[in-house]
């Protein structure tokens, strides 16, 4: 802005104003910054126009002419340049009065019609090509300078130069730009190479940039792209090949030079070192060692340990295998390059892990948030608490003095806890983002103390209650909503248009939010007329089912979901369709059964079924389209593909994949375990190898169950070989010489339980019949167990069970204030000598049951 602004007694313009400030380091939010807006934002300041005024910009919608910089002109009694001028007129709407009568006054001495090589109008959609060099008066110059040259030598439109000049290089600098531009080398070029293009020579820099302006797909871009690729481009040297990585970071010597390998791709482009060429295999012999690795499948983590993950320091100098580095260098090569579980790995780890790794200063305790935006003084520099907890605590370990004296200092400024129960400034309403308040001694946004508030301060406190009472008048205010019923839903995926452009109706909301919409204001109530009917709609009840477009009776289809249809006057995808009937309407509905009729055809289909009446086996490998993947994932690919049940490629597919993805499952499975009627236990964990392959005992049971029938072959096979290993019977209280009384009360490991739970256990703990465990825990147990009901339980009475059927022993709740699983709270009801039939044990199955029984 050029008004002039006195400050200490001289006399400057807003900018350079604005520039002494930037110049002398003056920060915001000071009392100096403060000051000097106070005294001169209202001169220096404007409101930025919607549509500026431009003095050479079309009056009355006649073609826009080109300024004349530097011209002087007489402006408000002094004598100052057009483009002052202009400047001037930018703060002004391009429709206002001072915007007409500028550009009446000072159009014909400001502004000229320029000549340009190109038809700029749109209509004729043509662009320069700005590089493009041309022989121009005996010279060599870029279609750009030439453009240069009219606005400097003011070369009018009309003019018989500029009609010369057009007529000679329109055809070369100007073109209408492809859809898709030709790319005659997808990277390299051979720039000086000469080769014939059009009937000439020209190099191949030129014929790429002539290229660029004919479509990808057109017949010049094909003809030219299969004659001129083998002379124009070339593969770069790659020192690493296809299958190492690049250590961007390894440094090397090259040309007597300390390089980094990443920088060797652009020297070797300057220099155009080809694939394949004496001098490629000399540089990749020279620093494929050096700069090229095999990525570990499992990376060594210097400062990685079993609970923890520590820092590495940045600096610190080291030895390593009798070379010296630093702890970084160290950390970065064997994350890099070294396994996890590798002897180096574990060497490196001996050698250097003491001195290396740290765990990072923290500044804020257990339980606390990092506030980023506060700022402190740090050793006389003022930075942000951000700073802080990233940069300045690094190599600051949490153990040091030094970081002691940091939280001391700092954590009450840039630390926080969370609020249980957020303040909100603006409960009923929204908050106006743009409008400043007086908040904590500084001028603040409603927004930021908005946010600070709920993230810092709880309801109900003084602070908040203080800060709503104070704020809420200026920061609040009632937002329009789209929806003119508050019970109707806004449809995020309708769009509609709005400001010039297609908007989704979602996009209202922070519409009416930075523009500050109230409701009931007329522009409110406007735009709900406009698009509410388009944009809300009533939510459906589900408790009912929703809309599903593919599914006929009990049948579900598969969706075809890219299909374009006409949906309610306009073109939408079918997945766009299936969403908005599931959200708004019933399945039941008239409008759904409407939908299914006019779109099911268009947009359901049968996807094909590989297996048919067979069992898929979901991770078998198979090779499909050139790639390996899965039986499942074909499946997948079946719908996203839009396979259809009946079609070549079905009927191909199942005759190629039907045998190695399907089976059938048998009549009488076939259980590794079992014998004349009597039901084993599987050992769960235990390798075995079974016809050449190696599984475990669980896997293979799993396998002979969903696969192989009870008197086939391969089951009696592995019952045969495999029974001894995989197989065990399950340890009792009670063996064979006793009967188990379940609600015998019992004490195991200071609880009390029923024999009936100790036999759970025992199941839980796979404890093996016959074993030391076994035999422990029967002669601790079976007396009290197996001989007769217990004298505990009164007339013989049985143990209160809360749960008729299945339990869920490690559900948490409350029993008498005390916080207790359920399988704690089943021995307390056993040991309080609460039985089946009593009033308490009604009471607590009816408080308990929800959170501790399920139907198995």
């Amino acid at each position: 802005t050029q008004v002039d602004t006195e400050v200490v007694n001289e006399t400057i313009t807003c900018s350079s104003a604005d520039a002494s400030l930037y110049m002398d380091f003056v920060e915001d939010d000071t009392d100096e910054c403060t000051a000097i807006k106070a005294e001169y934002t209202s001169e220096c300041c404007f409101p930025f126009p919607k549509t500026p005024c431009g003095l050479c910009k079309g009056l009355n919608d006649t073609q826009s002419m080109t300024l004349l910089w530097a011209e002087e002109v007489e402006y408000d009694g002094a004598s100052v340049t057009c483009g002052v001028v202009d400047n001037i007129v930018n703060s002004e709407e391009a429709n206002s009065l001072l915007c007409s009568s500028a550009q009446e006054k000072y159009r014909e001495d400001c502004c000229f019609d320029k000549c340009s090589l190109c038809d700029t109008k749109p209509a004729e959609g043509e662009q320069l090509a700005w590089d493009f060099v041309v022989d121009f008066n005996e010279t060599s110059k870029t279609c750009g300078e030439i453009e240069a040259i009219f606005t400097a030598e003011q070369v009018n439109s009309k003019s018989e130069e500029c009609r010369d000049v057009k007529s000679d290089y329109h055809d070369l600098c100007c073109f209408r730009p492809p859809t898709s531009p030709c790319e005659l080398c997808s990277e390299f070029v051979r720039w000086d190479e000469i080769v014939e293009f059009d009937g000439a020579n020209a190099t191949c820099k030129d014929v790429v940039a002539l290229l660029k302006r004919e479509e990808e797909i057109g017949d010049k871009c094909l003809m030219s792209t299969n004659l001129l690729e083998a002379s124009c481009c070339y593969e770069l040297c790659n020192v690493c090949g296809d299958s190492l990585l690049l250590d961007w970071d390894a440094v090397v010597e090259y040309d007597e030079a300390q390089v980094s390998c990443g920088d060797l791709k652009p020297i070797f482009g300057k220099n155009e070192i080809e694939h394949d060429t004496e001098e490629c295999a000399t540089v990749t012999s020279n620093y494929q060692d050096l700069c090229c690795y095999y990525p570990p499948i499992s990376p060594c983590n210097l400062c990685r340990t079993d609970s923890d993950f520590l820092e590495a320091y940045s600096s610190v100098e080291i030895e390593l295998w009798g070379s010296s580095t630093n702890c970084s260098d160290a950390y970065d090569y064997l994350i890099k390059r070294i396994e996890s579980e590798s002897d180096t790995c574990s060497s490196a780890k001996e050698s250097i892990f003491n001195e290396c790794c740290y765990k990072k200063c923290a500044i804020c305790g257990e339980g606390f948030f990092q506030d980023f935006n506060e700022k402190i003084d740090f050793g006389g520099d003022t930075i942000s608490c951000l700073q802080l907890h990233t940069v300045r605590t690094l190599d600051v370990s949490a153990e040091s003095e030094e970081c002691s004296i940091m939280q001391s200092q700092y954590s009450e400024t840039c630390c926080y806890d969370a609020p249980e129960v957020p303040c909100i400034l603006c409960v009923e309403g929204a908050v106006q983002i743009t409008v400043e308040v007086d908040f904590r001694g500084q001028t603040q946004s409603c927004e930021s103390v908005a946010n600070y508030l709920g993230s810092r301060s709880n309801n109900g406190t003084e602070e908040c209650t203080s800060s709503i009472s104070e704020f809420r008048d200026f920061c609040c205010f009632d937002k329009c909503t789209i929806c003119m019923n508050e019970t109707e839903m806004v449809d995020w995926e309708t769009y509609v248009d709005f400001d010039s452009s297609s908007q989704s109706c979602g996009n209202f909301d922070w519409y009416f939010t930075s523009n500050v919409v109230k409701k009931g204001s007329q522009e409110c109530t406007d735009l709900q007329m406009a698009y509410s009917e388009k944009c809300c709609y009533a939510p459906i009840d589900y408790t009912v089912p929703a809309c599903s477009l593919c599914k006929q009776g009990e049948v579900w289809y598969d969706l075809n979901g890219d299909i374009q249809v006409e949906f309610e006057g306009e073109p939408r995808s079918c997945n766009e369709v299936s969403n908005s009937l599931f959200r708004k309407s019933e399945d039941s509905s008239e409008i759904c059964a409407q939908a299914r009729s006019e779109y099911f055809d268009s947009c359901c289909f049968v996807k094909c079924d590989l297996c048919q009446d067979a069992q898929l086996d979901a991770n078998v490998e198979i090779m499909y389209n050139n790639a390996v993947t899965t039986c499942l994932e074909l499946g997948l690919k079946f719908s996203i593909d839009i396979i259809q049940e009946g079609s070549d490629e079905c009927n191909t597919a199942r005759e190629l994949f039907a045998e190695p993805c399907c089976f059938l499952t048998p009549t009488e499975p076939c259980t590794l375990c079992s014998n004349d009627g009597n039901q084993g236990q599987v050992r769960a964990n235990v390798d075995v190898n079974f016809y050449g392959s190696q599984t475990t005992c669980s896997e293979l049971n799993s396998f002979l169950v969903s696969r192989e029938e009870q008197v086939g072959f391969m089951c009696q096979a592995a019952k045969t070989e495999l029974q001894g290993t995989c197989c065990f019977e399950m340890c009792t209280i009670c063996g064979n010489d006793g009967n188990l009384y379940w609600d015998n009360p019992v004490q195991f490991n200071d609880m009390k339980f029923a024999c009936g739970e100790l036999t759970w256990i025992l199941s839980g703990e796979m404890i093996e019949d016959g074993t030391p465990e076994c035999i422990d825990m029967q002669t601790s147990y079976f007396d009290q167990c197996c001989t007769g009901p217990s004298l505990e339980i009164p007339e013989g009475g049985d143990k209160c069970e809360i749960c008729p059927s299945g339990k869920d022993w490690y559900a948490q709740v409350t029993y008498n204030e005390t916080p207790m699983t359920c399988l704690e709270l089943d021995s307390v009801l056993l040991r309080d000598g609460l039985f089946d039939g009593s009033d308490e044990c009604q009471s607590a199955t009816e408080q308990y049951s929800a959170q501790c029984c399920y139907t198995p």
